[in-house]
């Protein structure tokens, strides 16, 4: 992890929703370079433990979080 934060896209003017980009950037940055190359369905579907979430399944929780972020607190949609 790098120790210093791009702040964020220069066209976003509001300083927090900029950081809030940049944070979401990184983080995505981040997992994706851990799941460098393909990755077969066999290995979306494994589980830490019977009953564990997938990986499949945290992606997608990943993808559903930086949803809301991004429409329902930094664009203020309903």
């Amino acid at each position: 992890m790098p120790d210093t934060l791009e702040y964020g896209p220069a066209d976003i003017a509001h300083p927090e929703i900029r950081l809030l980009v940049a944070q979401l950037d990184q983080a995505t940055a981040e997992w994706r370079s851990q799941v460098d190359g393909d990755v077969t369905p066999e290995e979306l579907a494994w589980q830490p433990f019977p009953g564990g979430h997938s990986l499949a399944a945290l992606f997608a929780h990943i993808a559903e979080v930086e949803q809301y972020w991004l429409h329902h607190v930094a664009a203020g949609e309903p």
